[in-house]
């Protein structure tokens, strides 16, 4: 058997066990009856169901499933019936026990269904149990046809009938407490394989965290070792050190206290830092200019313009002096805006700086009205710094204009949201977009380009980082490549007694 579920497995297996237990009883049954009655027309009928039911098992295990278990479920009902008419018929002398003992059968028969077939099996399992049922309400209407009737062969119980109501009433009962039993219990299991695969889930986490933790405690116990290695390498040094600088100690002692002094100027100054960032960031600006002026000057010299190697050494050292201006120029940016102190906050309209941030890039009204569909309705103005709101806004269209995609007109959506706690601005090009996978870690850090082809710093996507989160909020970069970017600012709003001042 292949490619069956747990649950019609286990039909399977019962049914295969009870046709064993039914054909062991039904030749125990004939055994009975011949002992007590002698060889009879039934006998072979009985033979022939014992068989049956061992036929039941050779077609399960054959992968006929569905006849063995329908053959185990209504053919032994109508063998019953036919056994107990064919008994009445060759012989005219029988008791009115023969009435009686068939319906004992078929309600015991009347389990078999719901033993071997799942309720989601209905199509099987009711008809199973309908074809017991009629077998147990035609009974008398079939023997009354045959003319071996009980009232017909002159008995003269008049609770014949009374019974059997019961025996049919018995039976519904017994096969609608069987089919909610059988409900409830793949109900039940149902619920249990889910807590069984989750519960293999956990422990599936569980055993790789383990493992996780075995790794970990491995790597730490080599690396204690390795550790354990240097420390008796640093102590030995230091013997050695000892040994060497004993002739030093008391020079040591004498700068002991100098040393301290350093070290507690040093702390101060490290509060400092970012002080001592600024003051670099502008001092280095006239050493680099003087150079570059030095540079000019020398172009102009006509010995050295006469000395191609010498001019070629001028070029080189003018193109390194302009580099390092360069990045002086954007430390000072950086370390201007690290330095500034959020005390300008103020309720700004998003149109008037669109309108600023238009003239910046030269943006005619045919463009805009081309390219661009801006819409500040849901937020129209935020509390934020001017400058740095103008920055934000600055850098995120003019990237939607340098990166749009070659092989089709250019498209930015721009649009505000806002919830209880944030401003939001968004802005949504198809321009050329970015692999996320590979670049979202890059993403804005300083000097990161995506695009070689195209002229940039790679500054404009850390310094509008840098401002979002000087005003205490984030962004978030939705994007794919050949369809476009969606880059959505978060801006914090402020406590209620902060915006009624302003």
């Amino acid at each position: 058997m292949v490619n069956i579920n747990e649950s019609l497995r286990r039909n399977i297996a019962v049914a295969n066990r009870l046709a064993l237990i039914l054909s062991f009883l039904s030749f125990a049954y004939l055994g009975i009856l011949i002992a007590n009655f002698g060889i009879s027309v039934t006998t072979p009928i009985i033979f022939g169901v014992g068989g049956l039911f061992l036929g039941t098992i050779f077609l399960n295990n054959r992968g006929y499933y569905h006849i063995g278990r329908l053959l185990i479920s209504t053919v032994p009902a109508l063998i019953t019936m036919y056994a107990a008419i064919i008994a009445k018929l060759d012989d005219p002398s029988f008791t009115d026990i023969l009435y009686y003992d068939a319906r004992f059968v078929l309600l015991l028969l009347g389990i078999v269904p719901c033993l071997v077939f799942d309720i989601k099996e209905y199509w099987f399992l009711f008809s199973s149990l309908l074809t017991i049922l009629c077998c147990l309400l035609l009974f008398d209407p079939i023997h009354e046809m045959l003319n071996v009737g009980y009232f017909q062969r002159g008995f003269l119980g008049r609770s014949y009938y009374y019974i059997n109501y019961v025996s049919a009433i018995a039976f519904v009962g017994i096969a609608a407490g069987a089919v909610t039993l059988k409900a409830f219990i793949e109900k039940y299991e149902a619920v249990n394989a889910l807590f069984k695969k989750d519960l293999m889930e956990k422990n599936s986490n569980l055993t790789e965290a383990l493992k996780n933790i075995e790794t970990q405690n491995e790597e730490i116990v080599s690396q204690s070792e390795e550790l354990l290695a240097s420390q008796e390498k640093l102590m030995e040094a230091n013997i050695i050190i000892a040994q060497q600088n004993a002739d030093l100690e008391a020079k040591v002692k004498q700068t002991g206290s100098e040393l301290y002094i350093s070290n507690e100027e040093l702390i101060k100054r490290n509060s400092e830092l970012s002080q001592f960032s600024y003051t670099i960031s502008h001092n280095l600006r006239g050493p680099i200019a003087r150079l570059l002026g030095l540079v000019n000057v020398a172009t102009f010299n006509a010995n050295i313009m006469q000395d191609r190697d010498a001019m070629k050494i001028v070029e080189h050292i003018r193109t390194s002096a302009t580099d390092l201006d360069n990045v002086i120029k954007d430390l000072t940016v950086i370390v201007d805006t690290r330095n500034s102190i959020i005390q300008n906050m103020q309720l700004l309209s998003l149109h008037e700086e669109w309108v600023h941030v238009k003239n910046l890039l030269d943006i005619s009204p045919d463009f805009e009205r081309n390219h661009f569909q801006v819409n500040f309705s849901a937020a129209p103005q935020i509390i934020s710094v001017k400058p740095l709101l103008n920055s934000i806004i600055y850098n995120l269209v003019s990237n939607s204009i340098k990166y749009k995609a070659y092989d089709r007109e250019l498209s930015v959506s721009i649009r505000t949201f806002q919830n209880a706690n944030f401003w939001m601005l968004q802005v949504e090009d198809n321009g050329l977009g970015l692999d996320m996978g590979l670049h979202q870690r890059d993403l804005f850090k300083m000097y990161k380009r995506f695009h070689k082809n195209l002229d940039g710093k790679g500054l404009g996507l850390y310094l509008m980082k840098l401002h979002v989160e000087l005003l205490n909020g984030f962004i978030e970069v939705n994007s794919e490549v050949n369809v476009g970017t969606v880059f959505t600012v978060y801006f914090k709003k402020g406590d209620n007694t902060t915006e009624a001042q302003l």
